[in-house]
């Protein structure tokens, strides 16, 4: 009769498990929430959506606890998740956007912020996937060649052809 006992609470579950596994997302998302939101912008064009593909990349995350038990499994979880939710939001995007006019104090930071999403926007998809992994989520040129599932010379070559375009576009404002 111990063998049953024992056998059902090995079965179980115990609740300092499902600790560290909130304790590892909570870690994950003050750790990496502001820089997947910056990611997510700029692949999907707008901050509303890049928030739903956060939250939702969150949530698949903790439905699946064993993604939890390695952090770099999870880490890498959320970015090829955040991605492809992006993806899915800029394919989505409506044609014409109304956006709600800003505060006078805060026009000119909008503004240039808006300048940057749509100049990545501008971009081909590779390019702009390449340039926001490498500089918003500040992953090396391994890890995004992982994320995107190119070699790390295609990640070279989007990334400079990114970031001279994105020059062209934002560089001579003053001249």
């Amino acid at each position: 009769m111990g063998d049953i006992g024992q056998t059902a609470q090995e079965a179980i579950p115990t609740p300092v498990a499902e600790q560290s596994d909130e304790a590892l997302l909570t870690a994950l998302f003050l750790d990496r929430y502001d820089a997947l939101i910056r990611f997510a912008t700029a692949i999907a064009g707008s901050r509303h959506r890049a928030e739903d593909a956060v939250q939702d990349a969150y949530a698949r995350l903790f439905a699946h606890p064993r993604r939890l038990r390695d952090r770099g499994a999870a880490d890498a979880y959320l970015r090829s998740a955040v991605l492809n939710a992006a993806r899915s939001a800029a394919r989505r995007r409506p044609l014409l956007h109304r956006a709600a006019k800003p505060d006078a104090d805060l026009a000119l930071g909008v503004a240039a912020r808006r300048d940057v999403v749509t100049a990545l926007q501008s971009l081909p998809r590779r390019e702009r996937e390449a340039v926001a992994l490498r500089y918003l989520l500040d992953l090396s040129e391994r890890d995004t060649a992982l994320a995107l599932r190119v070699s790390v010379g295609a990640v070279k070559g989007y990334t400079s052809r990114g970031l001279a375009r994105l020059a062209d576009l934002l560089g001579d404002r003053d001249g």
